[in-house]
């Protein structure tokens, strides 16, 4: 995913543009958002029903039962082929995908505590790699001052760098290309670091 050393650039990047800011910054990468478990189940729902469209339509004769036996047979042999990790995440809407992977976001950002700073001034750096999905989400005291436009500019890089598999360079770039501003906006004050600094792996 992402090896020791680059781990550790990002590490010594966060705690660079913390000492010089009010800012708590967190980045955490995750396999996947979601299990997608209906996934296989939809489709070979979907597939098995539609049988009896196509057989009345290309064959005259009609046995009940052996339809009904395609269908199980359909339903789990589609079921057996969708259940493949690749081809699943192959047949989810992208949409579904970006939804699930937003959800555990901020899902992630409560959980690691993230809501809980003093300041409210703390920046979570999401990737969800399955998705290929990339999150920046901030607490309400960043939001008042940096709008949504200058996060949507360094999500759009990360997540190109994230589909390219660029997992650490992506890090880096969207920490750097954040420092400036937050260290500009958020200058260091009496602030105590109290969220970790490290990659968090989930």
């Amino acid at each position: 995913m992402i090896n020791q050393m680059m781990q550790k650039k990002i590490k010594s990047k966060i705690k660079e543009v913390e000492e010089k800011s009010s800012c708590e910054l967190v980045a955490m990468i995750t396999q996947k958002s979601d299990e997608y478990t209906f996934i296989p189940i939809m489709y070979a729902a979907v597939f098995s029903l539609m049988y009896p469209m196509f057989h009345f339509t290309f064959f005259s004769v009609t046995n009940l039962e052996n339809i009904y036996n395609i269908q199980l047979l359909l339903f789990a042999v589609t079921l057996l082929i969708v259940q493949n990790s690749y081809i699943k995440y192959l047949l989810i809407p992208k949409s579904v995908k970006h939804k699930r992977a937003s959800h555990n976001a901020h899902k992630q950002f409560v959980i690691q505590g993230l809501h809980q700073t003093s300041n409210h001034q703390a920046v979570l750096f999401f990737v969800s790699i399955k998705e290929k999905y990339v999150e920046i989400i901030v607490d309400s005291g960043v939001s008042e001052k940096i709008d949504n436009e200058f996060l949507e500019t360094v999500v759009h890089h990360f997540t190109q760098k994230v589909k390219e598999g660029n997992f650490g360079e992506g890090y880096l770039d969207a920490i750097e290309m954040c420092s400036n501003k937050l260290i500009e906006t958020f200058p260091s004050s009496e602030h105590h670091d109290i969220l970790p600094n490290d990659l968090i792996i989930v």
